[in-house]
């Protein structure tokens, strides 16, 4: 049987210095992220899991919830 990789986004609001939050977990190539605030930026990082053992984080991206 093989075990699907899975992946864990992190995110938080844009420059506000808080610690990131796991915000969802989907074993897709995309997910939607519920409850954000309309017209408000957020920094998010992708963090994929093999065999239940995290890789590294993806690189920081800005995004302006729709």
């Amino acid at each position: 049987m093989r075990r699907q990789n899975t992946y864990n986004v992190f995110g938080r609001k844009y420059a506000s210095g808080s610690d990131f939050a796991l915000m969802a977990g989907t074993d897709q190539s995309k997910v939607d992220i519920k409850g954000l605030d309309p017209g408000v930026k957020y920094d998010f990082y992708v963090v994929g899991v093999k065999e239940n053992q995290p890789g590294p984080p993806s690189e920081t991206i800005v995004v302006k919830a729709g």
